[in-house]
């Protein structure tokens, strides 16, 4: 029997009894000898007890009902937070077991990635053991494929160029620092090399070292710089004596030939090879200009001095199209600083270029003082001018003016005149354009007088 039965019973016997009692009491002046008498009020006490005693159970089984149905939601509640944990205990399971095979996955992405850079990959700790390499830099420093505990300054490493590539690792694990070493020969191949420190939380904890395979690149470039030597030798000095030929020519017999033809032919070969000189000019000076070999000066220049020289020099090129150059408003000399002969240069291809495209009227040369310390020398031509889709492309190599027109031209004035400009710390720039009246170029030279001040 359960404790809750017991209670039961024993508080109806409880309550059974109280009644019995009380009956008695009420009627105690009565004869309690009389057993007739003292039956009915027994069975009376008896009736309202069982009476009350039903309605007593009825509330304990509502209150009995009530608990027992909590108590059936409490279950069904830690039933539904058991099923809830573990749907989510797999969830969290799945979710863990996606996320590892995504990181798998980005790893063996990433590891392939490096595995396969056209550059050199190398990770090293403090101690400068390899961690990590790829298929470059295992070729370039002869790294086996199998390889246990290999550190990088056992590496067989041979350079011609002086350079301690252990030594500057070491540097940037010790200071922090990057290092570049640029176009070294190393293991017979011609190398850049970018050594950069792992720097956490803790410190530095190692290196990244970078390496760029430049031997293709260093070989053609070694056979431009041979094609150039021989086109400058092979090229300039028949031209040269060609046109040294024709100025005495010109100089000792054109007054005593009589022939007109003649001495129109005599001047043509005289303009077209100073053009084809210009022209192989261009072609040679260009890559030294990028490659930074063509030494350019930083001397006071007579800028009116030049303009005018330029002037005589490219007439012979514009009087037969009956074309005037001239310089506005003079000044007795304006001193800038640069390269004399580079500033030639820039003026003979802007004017060469305005002649080149004018057909009418001609070149106007002014020169201004701008707010910058600077003088500011425009060439303005009242020539066909140039298409504005071509605008964007003018100081680019290899691009003309206007491709359509057929005129002679390598497309590398222009380019080699920024370049010269940019070096003598100017600037140049298209100022305006318009199809049918003409272009305006500009430039700008620093003033020597400013720059010593």
């Amino acid at each position: 029997m359960s404790p809750n039965l017991y209670y039961f019973i024993f508080l109806s016997v409880s309550i059974i009894t109280a009644f019995i009692f009380i009956f008695l009491y009420k009627n105690r002046l009565r004869s309690l000898n009389n057993p007739a008498f003292i039956a009915p009020l027994i069975l009376e006490a008896i009736d309202e007890a069982i009476i009350i005693t039903n309605s007593i159970e009825k509330k304990f089984q509502t209150q009995l009902q009530e608990k027992t149905k909590k108590l059936a939601d409490i279950n069904n509640l830690i039933e539904n937070m058991k099923q809830c944990k573990k749907i989510e205990e797999d969830n969290i399971e799945q979710k863990i077991q996606e996320i590892t095979f995504d990181i798998h996955e980005e790893h063996t992405r990433l590891y392939t990635a490096v595995k396969n850079l056209n550059f050199g990959f190398i990770i090293i700790d403090k101690e400068k053991n390899i961690i990590i390499t790829n298929n470059a830099a295992d070729d370039l420093f002869s790294i086996p494929p199998v390889r246990t505990n290999i550190n990088f300054q056992n590496l067989q490493i041979h350079t011609r160029d002086n350079v301690d590539l252990i030594k500057n690792t070491d540097s940037t694990i010790k200071n922090g620092n990057q290092s570049f070493l640029e176009n070294i020969h190393i293991n017979n191949k011609y190398v850049n090399i970018f050594i950069s420190p792992i720097i956490t939380l803790s410190g530095t904890t190692g290196a990244v070292i970078l390496t760029e395979d430049r031997t293709e690149k260093q070989i053609t470039q070694k056979s431009k710089e041979d094609f150039y030597t021989i086109a400058s030798h092979e090229l300039r000095t028949p031209l040269t004596a060609i046109r040294d030929y024709i100025a005495i020519i010109k100089q000792l017999y054109l007054e005593d030939i009589k022939n007109e033809e003649l001495k129109n032919l005599i001047n043509d070969i005289d303009t077209l090879s100073a053009r084809l000189i210009n022209i192989v000019n261009d072609f040679l000076d260009t890559p030294k200009l990028e490659q930074g070999k063509i030494n350019i000066k930083k001397e006071p220049c007579d800028l009116i001095e030049i303009i005018k020289a330029c002037i005589n020099e490219t007439s012979s090129i514009a009087t037969p199209k009956n074309l005037s150059i001239k310089l506005n408003d003079p000044l007795k000399s304006m001193i800038v600083l640069g390269d004399k002969e580079k500033i030639r240069q820039i003026l003979i291809n802007l004017i060469s270029n305005g002649i080149k495209y004018t057909e009418q009227g001609g070149i106007t040369i002014n020169v201004e003082k701008t707010l910058g310390s600077r003088y500011k020398i425009s060439i303005q031509d009242t020539g066909k001018g140039i298409p504005k889709e071509n605008i964007k492309f003018l100081f680019n190599k290899f691009q003309r003016t206007d491709p359509t027109r057929h005129m002679t031209s390598t497309g590398l004035g222009l380019y080699i005149s920024r370049l010269l400009v940019e070096k003598m710390n100017g600037t140049i720039t298209l100022e305006n354009s318009e199809e049918g009246k003409g272009s305006t170029f500009s430039f700008t030279l620093p003033i020597y007088e400013q720059m010593n001040k």
